[in-house]
C-alpha cells in the first residue's frame, strides 16, 4: 500500500531545496518523454513506484537515469569520487577483486551495490551483495540467496549499473 503522499511527490514549487526541485522535474520529464504517463508516487521508505511495473530512479551532477520494467529494477549512476576510497571497507568484499585504491572499481561496486538497494529496499547490507562475475551479483543473508543480472556502463565519466533479479539462477535475462 501507498503511504502518504511524501514531499517529492508534491508539486515542484512545494518542494523546498532546489537540487530536489530540478530532480522531482527531471524525473517527471523523463518519464513522460519515455511514454510513461503512471502516476509516480513513494512509499513510505522513499521508494518510487507506478502502478504499471516497476521505476528504479538515480541523480549524479547532472545526469538523471530512469529504468521502468515489469519485473523489479534498480538503477545507481556514480561520478567516481575519492570519498569512497575511505569508505571502501563498510561496502566491499575482499573476494570482489581490484584494489581497494582503485576508484573506477569502487565505483563500479558502490553502483551495483546501490542499484540491488533501490529493488529491495531497507534491510540490505551492502556487504552481503557481492559481485560474482561483471554481470552476475548475489544477494546472499541467512534467511536468503537472491541472484540478480547486472549491467554497468560508463557514460561521459560516469558509472551506470542497472540491477535486475533472477528468479532462476540458471537462467539470465542476458540470454533472453
Amino acid at each position: 500500500m501507498l503511504g502518504e503522499s511524501s514531499q517529492e511527490s508534491a508539486f515542484p514549487n512545494e518542494i523546498k531545496l532546489d537540487k530536489r526541485r530540478r530532480e522531482f522535474a527531471a524525473r517527471t520529464l523523463l518519464m513522460r518523454a519515455m511514454g510513461n504517463t503512471s502516476q509516480l508516487d513513494f512509499l513510505p521508505n522513499g521508494k518510487p513506484v507506478v502502478h504499471d511495473g516497476y521505476v528504479s530512479f538515480s541523480h549524479s551532477s547532472e545526469k538523471v537515469v530512469y529504468a521502468h520494467s515489469a519485473r523489479p529494477v534498480g538503477v545507481d549512476i556514480q561520478r567516481p569520487h575519492p570519498k569512497l576510497i575511505r569508505i571502501a571497507s563498510k561496502f566491499c568484499n575482499p573476494d570482489e577483486g581490484g584494489p581497494q585504491s582503485d576508484l573506477l572499481h569502487l565505483t563500479t561496486l558502490w553502483t551495483v551495490k546501490e542499484a540491488v538497494f533501490k529493488i529491495y529496499g531497507q534491510g540490505v547490507n551492502f556487504k552481503d551483495v557481492r559481485l560474482l562475475t561483471p554481470k552476475r551479483a548475489i544477494w546472499q543473508t541467512a534467511l536468503q540467496s537472491l541472484h540478480l543480472d547486472i549491467a554497468t556502463f560508463e557514460i561521459k565519466g560516469q558509472i551506470l549499473s542497472v540491477s535486475v533479479p533472477i528468479l532462476d539462477p540458471t537462467d539470465s535475462i542476458q540470454n533472453e
